[in-house]
């Protein structure tokens, strides 16, 4: 008996330290795969309201092929469900390489679209998917599964301190290629790590715990998910209640798009300084200025000339469409010119209506402020001139004057940037208009609760100096 009982300690001992060597011989990357293997449910929020849910999963095929797959479905006010799917796929042996990949938007009442990646003998290949068209073209990068996963393996490896740093190679779906990444530890608490990924609008944050997998992703303090149970994330979502989306103002605007520049006042109980840094205060509460020419930033013109999902230059309906649209200056001036008075004739204005693609856009010919901005900034690319879409607050009449919810351009032409309405019919956007700013989730919550944003008009100076 005691023998048998020896042997058997014996035999769970090296049991145990066969498993611990196979875990140290493992590769980094296999062992980060295998700790954030499983099925994962998170609760999607945007300003308190539940909108939707993600749901991730990640496991080794019989093929032994390594893959990860992320489902997020959402709802925003009331209209069409969004669904928006990514599957990674990467192979069984070493270096571990990307075999395929796709990515996946689908709104109810309207075609798919789409990325296909596929590795082979004769290379790699993106297969963009519009509806019933393609369009695919060889690449020459490499992505393995030590790139998709490196954030977690410096994180096992390195044990950073707050403040640490880390550059990683992030899919970017939307550009169908690698991009660099930084994250930065914010801190090391009892759930994990907090670590933080700079964004155009506001930081992204992670929450990961100490096998290092997610637990609440927040997007520009706007989005958040949160780890949940599969029936609290497909819980019945309430539609999301803001007012209307507008701030109200105490005088109506006579021209108001040849207003050259604006002074608005805010009540002191509200920090408009959290909202727009350029904001300042003043005796009677915050005074925020503002002037023709909006431009929201002055950074590089390479990501305003890139072909993605949402703007797809080389399709021969766009390429065609802005030919037509330029003619045959080669004035970037008279090009710009020609594009905004272009796309203001092409488009009919229809307001709240169904989202639609760019090429949905240049077939319906109808739609809201953002096709308009949409076309233009597809439009401009295709001719060679760096543009992006601009969301912002712009003047609107109604039945009571108010800064709306607006989308417009930017265009680079001569080495400066120009803020453009093709809506309006604007080479000059006015100075009603005002670039969302940074911190919108204080935007949104000041939109609401008891004493609402109002703005007063302080000055008004128009273009002609009165």
């Amino acid at each position: 008996m005691p023998v048998r009982v020896f042997l058997g300690v014996l035999a769970l001992l090296l049991a145990g330290l066969y498993a611990l060597w196979l875990d140290v011989a493992q590769p980094d990357e296999i062992r980060s795969a295998a700790r954030l293997g499983g099925e994962r449910w998170y609760r999607l929020h945007m300003e308190g309201s539940h909108i939707g849910y993600v749901h991730t999963r990640s496991w080794r095929d019989a093929r032994g092929h390594w893959r990860f797959e992320t489902l997020t479905h959402f709802s925003l006010n009331g209209e069409a469900p969004v669904s928006v799917s990514d599957r990674l796929e990467f192979r069984a042996a070493p270096p571990y390489d990307l075999a395929s990949a796709e990515h996946w938007s689908r709104r109810s009442g309207s075609d798919p679209q789409g990325v296909i990646v596929e590795s082979g003998e004769d290379g790699t290949t993106n297969t963009f998917v519009r509806g019933a068209e393609t369009d695919s073209r060889p690449v020459d990068w490499k992505y393995a599964l030590r790139d998709y996963l490196g954030l977690e393996i410096w994180l096992a490896r390195q044990r950073p301190p707050a403040g640490g740093r880390f550059t990683a190679r992030i899919f970017d779906f939307d550009r169908s290629e690698p991009v660099s990444r930084t994250f930065r530890i914010v801190e090391e608490n009892e759930t994990g790590y907090l670590v933080e990924s700079p964004a155009p609008l506001r930081a992204t944050t992670i929450q990961l715990n100490r096998r290092l997998a997610p637990v609440e992703l927040s997007m520009a303090g706007i989005f958040v998910a949160t780890r949940a149970t599969r029936s609290d994330a497909l819980a019945n979502r309430t539609p999301l209640h803001l007012t209307d989306f507008r701030i109200p103002l105490d005088t109506r605007l006579q021209n108001p798009h040849e207003i050259e520049r604006l002074s608005l006042s805010g009540h002191r109980g509200l920090d408009l300084g959290r909202i727009w840094p350029q904001a300042r205060r003043s005796p009677g509460g915050w005074l925020l200025e503002t002037s023709a020419n909006p431009v929201s930033r002055r950074d590089s013109p390479a990501s305003a000339l890139a072909e993605t999902l949402s703007y797809p230059i080389s399709h021969p309906a766009v390429a065609g469409l802005a030919r037509r649209a330029v003619g045959d200056s080669a004035n970037d001036e008279v090009r710009l010119a020609r594009l905004v008075e272009f796309v203001h004739e092409y488009i009919a204005y229809r307001p709240q209506g169904p989202q639609r693609t760019v090429l949905e856009t240049i077939t319906e010919r109808s739609g809201d402020c953002t096709e308009f901005a949409n076309l233009l900034t597809a439009l401009a690319r295709s001719a060679g001139l760096p543009a992006r879409t601009v969301m912002g607050l712009a003047y609107s009449e109604g039945t009571q004057p108010s800064l709306a919810f607006h989308a417009w351009n930017e265009v680079l032409v001569d080495g400066a940037w120009r803020a453009v309405d093709p809506t309006w019919n604007q080479v000059r956007a006015d100075a009603t208009h005002i670039p969302l700013p940074d911190n919108q989730a204080a935007l949104l919550h000041s939109m609401q609760g008891r004493n609402p944003l109002e703005f007063e008009i302080d000055e008004v100076i128009y273009s002609s100096g009165t």
